[in-house]
């Protein structure tokens, strides 16, 4: 189901949305289609090829999409290492690279339990 300012998302406001209003210099409005084109593709450029994400190991979603996570997260294991050797003190244990999460929800479905899932009937 759409709404009118993009997906539906169970009865929030899309995320997209969400996200474009936290930007400092998001207009209050656009003068043509073509204007908001141009914001939107800046913007989501820099969203995705080069804001760092908390929530996928401060990757960019480009680097996971793409693969590249890995080897950025050996080459930040080499240098905590290097830290790590140089300056054990600064360290209560060995530093590791932040994890990316297995899975990531925006509505998580319900999980059934044995006692909750329901019996297929046969016939």
């Amino acid at each position: 189901m759409a709404s009118d300012q993009g997906f539906y998302i169970s009865g929030r406001r899309s995320f997209s949305v969400e996200v474009l209003e936290k930007v400092p210099d998001f207009p209050h409005h656009f003068d043509s289609r073509t204007e908001a084109q141009a914001f939107c593709d800046g913007f989501f450029t820099d969203y995705n090829h080069v804001h760092h994400h908390s929530g996928i190991g401060w990757h960019t979603p480009a680097s996971v999409h793409q693969g590249t996570y890995a080897d950025i997260d050996e080459h930040r294991q080499q240098t905590l290492n290097s830290a790590w050797i140089q300056h054990p003190e600064r360290f209560a244990r060995r530093p590791r690279p932040p994890q990316i999460s297995t899975e990531v929800w925006i509505n998580e479905p319900t999980k059934q339990t044995p006692a909750t899932t329901p019996i297929a009937e046969t016939v």
